[in-house]
């Protein structure tokens, strides 16, 4: 979404439709978060799609974010530099690129600032956000159930 803006999810339906029906992309499973998703998760299911429910909050973000992690460390993971980053960049200029609205700049921060909380539960600061680490968690998170059934039981 954009910055003060709302994921428009008609708009994420027909990315999905477009990628199936004119890409040829073939969708073995997909999720929504559930936070205001189930008009999106029926119309999917409807026109043939298999989509459940993942949410990588709460007790089980842990179990989701070690994943990620740990294919990041591995080498499995790997995202495209913010627009204009370079190894020299600082914090706090890639902080001025994701406030910019650079998608990269956003994730890396998102993830730079995730906090354990008693041990239980990934979350960000109450002046930050993790939407979009959310995002990507839950796609490695599933990319890993599917392709190596049984690792996120």
């Amino acid at each position: 979404a954009p910055p003060g803006g709302e994921v428009v999810f008609s708009r994420v339906r027909e990315i999905i439709y477009w990628l199936s029906k004119h890409r040829g992309f073939r969708f073995l499973n997909s999720s929504y978060d559930g936070w205001q998703s189930i008009d999106s998760i029926q119309t999917l299911n409807n026109e043939g799609f298999e989509v459940e429910v993942l949410s990588v909050d709460g007790a089980k973000s842990v179990i989701h974010y070690n994943t990620l992690k740990q294919g990041i460390y591995e080498g499995r993971v790997c995202f495209p530099p913010a627009h204009g980053q370079n190894t020299e960049t600082t914090y706090q200029e890639l902080a001025q690129l994701a406030k910019s609205g650079d998608s990269c700049a956003i994730l890396q921060i998102e993830l730079l600032q995730l906090e354990l909380v008693r041990g239980k539960k990934i979350d960000h600061p109450s002046y930050g956000s993790k939407d979009v680490a959310d995002s990507l968690c839950g796609a490695v998170s599933h990319a890993v159930k599917y392709i190596r059934p049984g690792v996120l039981s």
